[in-house]
């Protein structure tokens, strides 16, 4: 999943090199930092990579998803990205087939199907509603209601799983809440900082996008993977120390 997520983010640069040279010149293709030729051999390396571990013996579902959420990301860069609703939507699918990847590869792992519906359905809709903030980078007016709304949309997902449950409480639930919650709280954050300066950053943009690691560990809670959320946990400040040079890390 992390090379199909690098192919994407390199060709969505070089399928926006010239709107970049006009609005983002300080980008790393417009600048001049690295050339569209290594561009192009990098994608083509990570693609490949990426079809490659998700050929594993015997099973079809990995390659599957692979395919799909390859071609979700090669829709949204070059013919769905400027259509406005479906472009925010066909990224939104870009993460949700992400996640189906993460179940077709480990499937011993998420194998609570209420887990993983509505882990891919409140992805969806939260990435998608966090694209269509992002289109607001360059402008000078913000979407007032939207920028509540991924945040929303988290804790909805959370509250609804959670209610589907026994009202027994496991250890995990706790971590699920907590992980969960501190998502919610970086939403909410970042949209309270947008509506008081009244502008839509590219930092704020990374900041939603890194509360979907809190999002993640909680899921992986909900489904007893102790170990894996643990692990996504502690890549958060790790993750907070790269998006001062890299905003969309």
């Amino acid at each position: 999943m992390l090379f199909l997520y690098m192919a994407g983010l390199i060709l969505n640069d070089l399928m926006d090199f010239d709107q970049d040279l006009a609005e983002r010149p300080e980008r790393p293709l417009p600048s001049g930092n690295i050339s569209r030729r290594a561009a192009q051999v990098t994608f083509l390396f990570c693609t490949l990579a990426a079809f490659a571990l998700c050929s594993l013996p015997g099973r079809k579902a990995p390659l599957v998803m692979c395919l799909l959420v390859f071609l979700f990301v090669c829709l949204y860069n070059t013919a769905l990205k400027g259509i406005r609703i479906i472009g925010p939507v066909s990224m939104g699918l870009c993460r949700g087939g992400s996640i189906l990847l993460g179940a077709a590869m480990f499937s011993g792992k998420l194998d609570n199907s209420i887990a993983l519906i509505m882990a891919v359905h409140t992805a969806v809709i939260a990435i998608a509603l966090i694209t269509m903030i992002a289109d607001y980078e360059t402008r000078k007016d913000i979407p007032v209601i939207a920028i509540w709304l991924p945040g929303i949309i988290v804790l909805g997902g959370l509250v609804a799983y959670r209610l589907s449950l026994p009202l027994n409480w496991r250890n995990t639930d706790y971590l699920f809440c907590l992980a969960g919650g501190t998502a919610v709280y970086f939403h909410g954050r970042t949209a309270m900082n947008i509506w008081r300066r009244r502008q839509v950053t590219p930092p704020d943009i990374g900041r939603m996008i890194g509360a979907h690691m809190f999002i993640q560990s909680a899921w992986l809670f909900a489904v007893n993977a102790y170990i894996a959320g643990g692990v996504v946990l502690l890549l958060w400040p790790i993750n907070r120390l790269v998006v001062r040079r890299i905003y969309a890390s």
